[in-house]
């Protein structure tokens, strides 16, 4: 089996892999949806059932406003402001699939790369419409676009994925 692919990382590209990130942290999601029903509990009882002076009021309502604008900030504003600024934006990545590896190679303004690496070296994959993310790290992946690639092409290497690698998520 050889498959090859071409990515260009663009902006739309790399946005959609942080909003695919920030919907599975699901630790965070998870604190964020106790704390914040919490922290606005405590405020309100706070500003019915006991004399508080308004500067302790508007703290606590406060700390709700951040606690609830915080995952926007992180997951929506920021990754805009960054992918503006990162040198990955229109790099090329060539992609060389095999049965239990597979090569890479960059180019781009600054760097021409080439590397082999087996599927094993992978922490997960996961496929999200017409991209897949190859993790190489918790908090970073390779993305591979797939609209480009024949439905034959996608199965073989979804196998050799699910062979090489535990956590596969292809939908």
């Amino acid at each position: 089996m050889e498959i090859n692919n071409s990515t260009v990382y663009t902006k739309e590209r790399l946005l959609k892999f942080n909003y695919y990130f920030a919907r599975n942290q699901k630790f965070m999601w998870i604190v964020l949806s106790v704390a914040t029903p919490t922290v606005f509990f405590v405020a309100l009882m706070q500003i019915i059932f006991s004399e508080l002076s308004l500067t302790i009021a508007m703290c606590c309502l406060a700390l709700f406003l951040l606690d609830v604008l915080m995952p926007l900030m992180l997951f929506v504003f920021l990754p805009k402001s960054v992918i503006k600024k990162t040198k990955t934006l229109g790099t090329t990545i060539e992609y060389g699939f095999g049965e239990d590896e597979f090569s890479i190679s960059v180019k781009n303004d600054m760097l021409e790369e080439k590397s082999t690496m087996k599927y094993s070296m992978l922490l997960k994959a996961a496929k999200n419409k017409d991209e897949l993310y190859l993790f190489i790290h918790p908090n970073n992946a390779f993305v591979v676009d797939l609209s480009e690639m024949s439905d034959e092409d996608k199965e073989a290497l979804e196998n050799a994925l699910k062979v090489n690698l535990k956590k596969v998520k292809w939908k």
